[in-house]
């Protein structure tokens, strides 16, 4: 595949034949069917996930590490390409493991990871604003939004099911991180000092801490030490 590559979209079908479940493929042998229809039946049937099935070790860090590098992939305009973002989204909120053995923890934190690295500050126009809900109405683009508010569903989520290792609240606060320092929306400091605070799972506390030390370091201001 790596010698074939050929782009974004070729890589997404690739994903969708592999991983997509088989209802998918209705469009290839319904060829008896008009254009019109044939297209209502694609855009229906493609965003179908398959059921995890994590038996076989080597396609289940293949379904892991191709979200993750489409994810790095940017159009002409420096910004990821709106086709990857859906495609991110559709992963993420038809993601079905209810019949798979093993738990989906690490590759829900891989697509978590994902959206993360579609951020660019391109989308981001001046502003000095420090109202959340401004910023969010009147200057990022809506995919954008659609990050921070899917980053803030899904770190609630894991309070109320916790994931293996909190590693859905690791990524969240990893994009969380991203989304103050690319993006420009402001985060309160306080929300990375309440996970890094003692009682928090380690493995979150570590992440907590990494994070104030990059937000001290690229800020420096000596408020963050009170």
């Amino acid at each position: 595949m790596a010698n074939s590559w050929t782009g974004t979209l070729p890589t997404l079908s690739f994903f969708r034949r592999v991983f997509m479940s088989a209802n998918s493929s209705l469009t290839s042998t319904n060829t008896t069917a008009s254009s019109s229809t044939t297209t209502s039946l694609t855009s229906t049937t493609t965003n179908i996930v398959r059921i995890n099935d994590f038996s076989n070790s080597q396609m289940y860090m293949i379904q892991k590490s191709l979200p993750q590098a489409l994810a790095l992939q940017r159009n002409k305009d420096r910004i990821c390409p709106v086709e990857v973002i859906n495609f991110l989204f559709e992963l993420i909120h038809f993601n079905e493991n209810s019949k798979n053995r093993f738990s989906d923890a690490f590759y829900r934190s891989s697509l978590i990871d994902s959206l993360g690295n579609t951020l660019t500050n391109i989308s981001l126009t001046s502003t000095t604003t420090t109202n959340v809900d401004l910023l969010l109405n009147h200057t990022l683009d809506n995919n954008t939004k659609r990050i921070f508010e899917e980053i803030l569903l899904q770190i609630n989520f894991d309070k109320i099911i916790s994931s293996y290792g909190f590693c859905v609240t690791c990524s969240c606060l990893k994009v969380l991180h991203k989304l103050n320092t690319i993006s420009g929306i402001p985060i309160d400091i306080d929300v990375f000092y309440e996970y890094a605070a003692y009682g928090m799972f380690d493995k979150v506390r570590l992440v907590a801490c990494e994070i104030l030390v990059e937000q001290i370091k690229s800020k420096k201001n000596a408020e963050f030490f009170n």
